[in-house]
């Protein structure tokens, strides 16, 4: 998933975030119901190390780095250790 160019989901929030956490919690939305229904449903969060990747400060603190406005390279892996951080969070 990794590349240096800036590609935003069609909602317009960064291409791996949206990916990796978003498209979760909208899954999520869409399965709560039945989960609920049923006396064995469950749901199980996994992550991984890449959730150390991230920026310094854990995720991103501005609308900018969120975006990825900021110039930096996207393949840095800070937005993709950001995502990894929020499945876990």
């Amino acid at each position: 998933v990794g590349h240096d160019d800036l590609i935003l989901s069609e909602d317009g929030i960064e291409i791996i975030f949206a990916t990796n956490y978003v498209g979760h919690h909208l899954m999520w939305k869409y399965l709560e119901p039945m989960v609920k229904k049923s006396n064995r449903g469950r749901v199980v969060l996994t992550s991984s190390s890449g959730s150390f990747l991230t920026f310094p400060h854990g995720v991103a603190t501005s609308v900018k780095e969120l975006h990825g406005t900021v110039k930096i390279s996207q393949f840095d892996m800070k937005y993709y250790g950001q995502s990894k951080l929020a499945q876990i969070m």
